[in-house]
């Protein structure tokens, strides 16, 4: 499979990221990764919570690729080291996969820590 998606390449992911910006409101679809304050360098940042129907998990996007209409996404499982992918198509108006930064996951997890520590009744000490 692999060999077929290096092979029959419609466009780049590039020229796909610059029609999305181009026309924000014909790919809102295509949202599917997700950052809470700002746009996501997909170069950069690679380690999402992976959604879908039947599961979900923390992933490391390896590559992605657009072909025959659709997005193929190339990822590894954080925890099984396995290598997996997830075509989405670009015309589809409800995606099944959604990736989350991992960023802000953690960022969620750990300001909701530290809202269960409560520092009123630590004790002073006078020296």
């Amino acid at each position: 499979m692999e060999e077929n998606i290096k092979n029959t390449d419609d466009i780049s992911i590039e020229k796909l990221v610059s029609q999305i910006s181009c026309e924000p409101d014909k790919y809102k679809h295509l949202r599917i990764f997700l950052h809470r304050d700002r746009k996501i360098n997909y170069k950069s940042e690679t380690e999402y919570l992976m959604v879908t129907p039947s599961c979900f998990g923390k992933v490391k996007i390896l590559n992605l690729h657009v072909v025959d209409g659709s997005i193929i996404i190339e990822f590894v499982d954080c925890q099984t080291q396995g290598v997996g992918f997830v075509r989405v198509d670009i015309n589809e108006e409800k995606p099944n996969t959604l990736f989350i930064n991992w960023n802000d996951v953690k960022n969620i997890i750990s300001s909701d820590i530290s809202t269960f520590f409560d520092n009123s009744e630590l004790l002073e000490f006078d020296y």
